[in-house]
């Protein structure tokens, strides 16, 4: 699995041998193709959908924030796994400081809190931490397989009509992707809320 891709290609064959009991189960070179080039995409669609700019996988990340006269910041990015360096005042001059790990703690969600409290100010505070998940978890790795299945099938043939009325020949379509009352109910959980 490529780094921010939520699903392999083999997990999607899986998929749609099991779930949809194709009659065969071979996947012709052009068909993985196109799983290959819809797993980013439907990646990156889940990481919109639960504004996630970065992804959910571990990395490091060096933030500017905007000072703010409260004891708490919020980081962009979480789970929060460690801070290296909290620096105050971080201008071109050199009045920068660093703040001493006594004095500062944070919650696994993002938030920072500072005993002495954040000066107003724009971009005035720096954060160097790491945030993130070593192991996707499991909720993410199935949507992401059912919406690029979805995405596939669509190619396959017009699974864009969601409803025909005889009566008054009306059709309705579904959107390009459309996530069912499921699987948001599954991604809900990770989606990230400002404060």
């Amino acid at each position: 699995m490529a780094k921010g891709d939520y699903c392999t290609i083999e997990e999607v064959e899986l998929y749609l041998q099991t779930d949809l009991q194709i009659d065969n189960p071979s996947v012709t070179r052009q068909d993985r193709e196109l799983i290959e080039f819809l797993i980013p995409r439907k990646s990156d669609y889940i990481d919109r959908y639960c504004n996630r700019v970065n992804g959910f996988y571990t990395e490091n990340y060096v933030e500017l924030i905007s000072g703010n006269n409260t004891s708490k910041i919020l980081l962009e990015n979480y789970p929060v796994n460690s801070i290296s360096n909290l620096y105050i005042g971080v201008t071109l001059d050199p009045g920068t400081t660093a703040i001493d790990i006594a004095n500062y703690s944070f919650k696994e969600y993002g938030e920072v809190y500072y005993k002495y409290g954040f000066a107003k100010g724009y971009e005035n505070i720096q954060v160097n931490y790491n945030a993130g998940i070593d192991s996707l978890p499991l909720d993410l790795n199935l949507v992401c397989i059912q919406l690029v299945v979805q995405a596939f099938n669509n190619t396959k043939r017009d699974n864009n009509v969601k409803q025909i009325k005889e009566g008054d020949q009306s059709v309705t379509f579904f959107d390009k992707t459309q996530l069912s009352s499921e699987q948001q109910e599954l991604l809900d959980p990770y989606k990230r809320y400002d404060f």
